[in-house]
């Protein structure tokens, strides 16, 4: 049993954002604002801290739209956030957002995710991004990946032993 301490806060409070990492530095994008409201407000801003040094985060740049229940992958130099939902149009998309984890901006288009998915999971090697799992319209096995030192659509990788969705 360790002893947890607080590290920071992030720029804005929200849940069911997408976060990755390389060594350095950690980022976290989109995600629920609130609830309460309607349309719900969903964010679209990515936050970053330094790993090594304990503070608050700071404004990164933004995502290429609002939405929550990404999934993510990162290798040292690139991050993707793939899939989500927009509640705000009750849309589950496709869409694969790109970043370089080292220099802060706005992210860009990588290509898109086979299927429109939301609530699945990411993994990452040094070379490809996988994704997994996910609901839209039902539950679903399949697994896509994408080589990070290029642009383009993700690829079927094949499926899971099962149908499988919010995985982490």
């Amino acid at each position: 049993g360790g002893i947890t301490e607080t590290f920071g806060e992030t720029t804005i409070a929200r849940r069911s954002q997408g976060a990755l990492s390389s060594s350095t530095r950690g980022c976290l994008g989109g995600g629920f604002v609130s609830t309460s409201t309607s349309p719900h407000t969903v964010s679209n801003v990515i936050d970053f801290v330094t790993i090594a040094s304990t503070g608050n985060a700071a404004d990164f740049g933004d995502m290429q739209d609002t939405a929550y229940a990404y999934a993510t992958a990162s290798n040292q130099t690139r991050g993707l956030f793939a899939g989500g939902y927009r509640p705000n149009n009750s849309a589950v998309v496709n869409t694969i957002d790109l970043i370089t984890i080292a220099t802060a901006g706005n992210a860009s288009n990588f290509g898109d995710l086979v299927n429109a998915t939301r609530g699945f999971g990411g993994a990452a090697s040094t070379t490809r991004g996988v994704f997994f799992g996910g609901t839209f319209p039902a539950v679903h096995d399949e697994i896509d990946f994408v080589t990070f030192s290029t642009t383009g659509n993700a690829t079927d990788f094949g499926d899971l032993t099962d149908e499988r969705d919010n995985v982490k």
